[in-house]
């Protein structure tokens, strides 16, 4: 599992790099989930396919703003 709190991570490395086949990432965004996928470099949207890779993504800044108490 990688787990990426930053949203441009593909800008500026490879976070899916050692991931086995069938892994799980997990990453930081506000977007849509189509949205979220048309982001993504058309490589990694490759390697996800042929490695199977199971994308999550949730909105941890707004998680956080609803939970927090100031």
């Amino acid at each position: 599992m990688v787990l990426s709190p930053d949203p441009n991570v593909f800008n500026h490395s490879d976070p899916l790099a050692g991931l086995a086949e069938g892994g799980v990432f997990l990453i930081q965004s506000s977007r849509e989930p189509a949205a979220l996928w048309r982001s993504l470099p058309t490589w990694a949207r490759e390697k996800i396919r042929h490695k199977r890779i199971r994308v999550f993504h949730l909105d941890g800044f707004a998680i956080a703003r609803e939970e927090a108490s100031d």
